[in-house]
């Protein structure tokens, strides 16, 4: 499951918690300054994704901060339905819950696609060095295992120069025992590169690592 999608399930989960404290709080706030007060904790986790963290790490923290910023939203939004308030609560409560638990029941581990045009910016890490010579040396079709600026691994495909004008998406990546399986499809789109290539972050990557295609295709790993 996208990392993405996770930080703004979190968020939504955050912002109802907020919500929740303004009672623990005052109990005479109006329901509009409610609202206020969670909008002011997503508007403050955004500020602070920015200015103290920045770049590509920061982007996580971005989307939660969306998550909180939705659900003051809703809450605007029904001051005047507490019945729909409620019950949307509830939806949202357990939507998140369910996205944030589904991970772990089903073996996925958390990705996010890494901007090909951004590697410039992983100074502690060969992604940029890596992705260069990816494009010099067009025949080169496989994956090699890289570690990223923060220390997460990340997985770099590429499909050789055959593929020219094609991409790569992430249909799902899957931790079982000691294997990751990351599977992927590719489709025509035009691309320029010479080498179609995809980054892909991950938290954890098992000893055993099998990538592959939805057309069947396995992708060996570079020396």
């Amino acid at each position: 499951m996208n990392v993405l999608h996770l930080f703004l399930a979190a968020g939504v989960l955050v912002g109802i918690i907020c919500y929740a404290l303004t009672y623990y709080v005052s109990k005479g706030l109006s329901p509009l300054k409610r609202a206020f007060a969670v909008s002011g904790a997503g508007l403050l986790l955004l500020i602070w994704s920015i200015a103290f963290i920045g770049g590509w790490d920061g982007i996580p923290f971005g989307f939660m901060a969306a998550g909180i910023g939705a659900t003051s939203i809703f809450l605007a939004l029904t001051i005047h339905i507490p019945l729909i308030k409620r019950i949307g609560l509830i939806v949202l409560a357990s939507w998140s819950g369910i996205l944030l638990v589904t991970p772990l029941l089903s073996g996925e581990t958390s990705y996010w696609v890494l901007d090909k045009q951004g590697v410039d910016e992983y100074t502690d890490s060969s992604l940029s060095s890596e992705y260069d010579s990816l494009q010099r040396n067009a025949s080169v079709r496989g994956y090699s295992v890289q570690t990223i600026s923060e220390g997460n691994p990340a997985i770099v495909l590429s499909l050789g120069e055959e593929m020219k004008g094609a991409n790569l998406e992430v249909v799902s990546v899957e931790n079982e025992n000691d294997r990751t399986t990351i599977m992927v499809r590719s489709f025509s789109n035009g691309s320029t590169e010479a080498n179609p290539t995809i980054m892909i972050g991950l938290d954890e990557l098992k000893e055993e690592i099998i990538v592959t295609d939805t057309d069947g295709t396995r992708y060996p790993k570079l020396d």
